[in-house]
């Protein structure tokens, strides 16, 4: 996970997201991250995305070139499931960091209530008002080193 870089929460959070997006070895969710080649046993089943229909499918002696062929499918296979994986976790970490913000205009919002009201600003009446100080510098950017 990249590290967050010095500015507003906003930038550093765009600039993760293009981060991400540039990295991303898929350009789409249905897309593998290599060109398949497969029997054409297998293709309908596999573009049509219906596991089901490989069941339907007569197991035949293969020769080694059609093994290797399907070595390949897998290894892409693989592949794609780990960039699956990588932009679901990416995308929950965007998505914790989003949160995270609107948590901390939330506490803002409360410190603003507190004042226009003349009440003091004790943080300890609040847990979630305490850790937000505790994480925040002076000019309200989030300082931990990773983002969630």
């Amino acid at each position: 996970m990249s590290k967050l870089r010095p500015g507003s929460r906003t930038q550093q959070l765009d600039a993760f997201i293009r981060e991400s997006a540039e990295a991303c070895k898929l350009k789409d969710w249905t897309e593998f991250t290599r060109e398949l080649q497969v029997p054409a046993a297998f293709a309908v089943a596999l573009f049509t995305n219906r596991p089901e229909m490989m069941r339907l499918v007569e197991p035949v002696d293969l020769k080694a070139v059609e093994v290797k062929a399907l070595y390949a499918v897998i290894a892409t296979l693989i592949e794609t499931n780990a960039a699956l994986r990588t932009h679901a976790e990416q995308l929950g970490a965007m998505t914790r960091n989003w949160a995270d913000a609107f948590t901390q205009l939330e506490a803002v919002g409360r410190k603003i209530e507190k004042f226009a009201q003349y009440k003091p600003l004790i943080d300890d009446e609040d847990p979630e008002l305490t850790d937000l100080t505790r994480r925040l510098d002076g000019d309200g950017t989030d300082n931990r080193q990773e983002a969630r």
